[in-house]
């Protein structure tokens, strides 16, 4: 047997393999621990790159799950508050049957008529207080729909009369909601036949000349469904959803609208007051037309159709502003359908939906004589029918995001578990190997301690 005392190779491979041990105790000390089997990118580079991908992909689905969440609860608050509007305008038009019934007196009618008063302004508290998550669903992209045109007051000073406008289907402002007094004044000019029109922004006309009136044909409007192409576009400063309706039209006469006071227009410039003939020999000026507005209610479109040149004076005691405290607060949502949404398919858009009296055309809604019940009739029908493909709208809203959050959470699901077979700790495996370093460690510190002795052999032979 040889003893080697200067270098004990026992005691060396014996220290070594303790060593080995003792790290790869640490290793699944740290494993089980901390329940991650990569805790640092040495444990595995590759594996850390890909689990820190995935960590981002599960973290943003959960943010998408809670964001589809708070979308589905926008819907069904909105749909909500349009559940009662459907039940004050069944309500309404229930008035508006009775209203035309002959037995009716006018007492009869007026009495009525305050019920529609009173259920047009809860109406309107409706959709200034539906509100979900700071916002207005119900008063719509543009609260007050304010025209991407300019006001009368940027275009015509108060008072002063401005010359050589052309006439035609172009409306050169609109008359802000809030606005008061408001006079207008235009001159078509000799040998022109220039009217005055004015329309809401949802397409009602209010006052002016009757579909079919030379001002309209000369510019190729020859029926309703004209106005939607050549009329009712962006540009003019109408809505989107604008759509023609003349059951309030004002030919002529003072005219009482709610929300309004009274319209008093002169009527067509190519009449006399009377409806006779006009006689320039007579000196009578037929070219003048004339409008007056108590109050404007909501914002109004100001035309004046044709094919000639005119000149206008507007003049007004106040002019509005238009705008409202909530217009900042309404408006189209898009809820997140993806956790990297960034692109238009990766939203899902909720719409506005405006059900104030105005945006539903009923501003003006009067029943207090059986002709204005009568047409009331059609007004409170097209509102229903609004309302009820808005309340459709948020119902597939709903189904959709429904759907999507189903999806979304299959894939957290499933991406969680590919990041935890990638990254997290093994504890049946790893519990095993730690017992084995355990016995391996412990066997090695043994083996250690007896090569330790070796030397000692060497003392006795000395001896």
């Amino acid at each position: 047997m040889s003893l080697f005392v200067n270098t004990n190779v026992s005691a060396l491979q014996a220290n070594r393999q303790l060593f080995n041990s003792s790290a790869a105790l640490d290793v699944s000390f740290q494993r089980l621990s901390s329940g991650f089997r990569i805790d640092s990118a040495a444990d595995d580079a590759a594996g850390l790159q890909i689990s820190n991908r995935m960590t981002s992909s599960v973290l943003g689905d959960g943010q998408v799950v809670r964001n589809l969440n708070d979308g589905i609860s926008y819907a069904q608050i909105a749909e909500g508050g349009l559940a009662e509007t459907t039940q004050i305008l069944q309500r309404m038009r229930q008035l508006a049957v009775q209203a035309q019934n002959g037995i009716m007196t006018e007492a009869d009618r007026e009495a009525l008529n305050k019920e529609v008063l009173q259920l047009k302004t809860e109406m309107d508290r409706i959709a200034n207080t539906t509100q979900a998550f700071g916002r207005y669903p119900l008063l719509g992209e543009s609260i007050n729909n304010v025209p991407p045109i300019q006001s009368i007051g940027d275009v015509l000073a108060n008072g002063v009369e401005n010359t050589g406008l052309p006439s035609g289907l172009t409306p050169f402002g609109y008359i802000p909601a809030g606005s008061t007094n408001v006079n207008i004044e235009i001159d078509g000019l000799p040998g022109a036949e220039d009217d005055i029109q004015i329309f809401t922004v949802n397409g009602t006309h209010l006052v002016g000349t009757e579909l079919g009136n030379h001002s309209w044909t000369s510019n190729g409007v020859a029926n309703s469904s004209d106005f939607k192409d050549k009329v009712f576009t962006s540009e003019n400063g109408f809505a989107d959803h604008a759509s023609y309706n003349d059951t309030l039209l004002n030919t002529g006469g003072v005219q009482a609208v709610s929300g309004y006071g009274n319209f008093t227009y002169s009527g067509e410039n190519d009449l006399n007051n009377n409806g006779s003939t006009p006689d320039a020999g007579a000196g009578e000026t037929t070219n003048i037309e004339t409008l007056h507005i108590d109050t404007v209610g909501e914002n109004l479109i100001l035309m004046a159709t044709g094919q000639g040149v005119f000149n206008i004076t507007a003049s007004w005691d106040a002019l509005g502003n238009g705008q409202g405290k909530y217009s900042t607060l309404a408006g189209n949502v898009r809820i997140t359908a993806t956790n990297t949404a960034d692109t238009d398919l990766e939203f899902i858009g909720i719409n506005d939906t405006p059900a104030t009296t105005a945006a539903l055309g009923l501003a003006t809604l009067d029943i207090s004589s059986a002709e204005n019940a009568e047409k009331s009739l059609a007004l409170i029908d097209n509102a229903i029918e609004t309302v009820g493909s808005y309340r459709g709208s948020y119902g597939a809203n709903v189904n959709e995001m429904q759907s999507t959050l189903r999806n979304i959470q299959t894939q957290q699901e499933n991406v969680s578990a590919a990041r935890s077979r990638i990254r997290d700790t093994d504890y049946a495996s790893e519990t095993a190997e730690l017992t084995q370093n355990q016995i391996v460690q412990q066997a090695s510190t043994s083996i250690l301690a007896q090569a330790n002795n070796q030397p000692q052999l060497a003392l006795s032979l000395l001896g």
